[in-house]
């Protein structure tokens, strides 16, 4: 997502309710599949910063509101979550790390035919 600012004039005033506006009301996010790619692709939408802010803020006073209540639970939920997305790395790292070597046996088996191509005369 892309920050964007309305433009508000000079005075940076609501101009239906007259109050002084903050930089974030002023502030918001815009589809980057819309701004790179056009109508085609995604519709024109965006979220105003402070509704973002407000969303995390709630979020945040949510957990905080249960980790308060149940230390012991709230932080069993938290290191459950993060050993399985730590396994979850480790698998996808696993899996790339074969493909890469697999790919590097390839080039190695194309590079050898290539050389012997060359020293029997097939290839100058």
């Amino acid at each position: 997502m892309q920050v964007r600012y309305e433009k508000v004039g000079r005075t940076g005033k609501n101009r239906f309710t007259g109050e002084q506006r903050e930089p974030i009301d002023k502030a918001y996010y815009i589809c980057q599949t819309y701004n790179r790619l056009g109508k085609n692709a995604c519709t024109s939408h965006k979220i105003e910063a402070r509704d973002l802010y407000n969303l995390v803020l709630k979020d945040i006073q949510e957990l905080a509101k249960t980790a308060l209540k149940d230390a012991d639970a709230f932080y069993q939920r938290l290191s459950s979550r993060m050993e399985r997305r730590y396994l979850l790395d480790a698998s996808q790292t696993q899996k790339e790390c074969q493909r890469l070597e697999s790919r590097n046996r390839e080039i190695d088996e194309v590079f050898l035919s290539l050389y012997t191509d060359k020293a029997k005369g097939i290839l100058t």
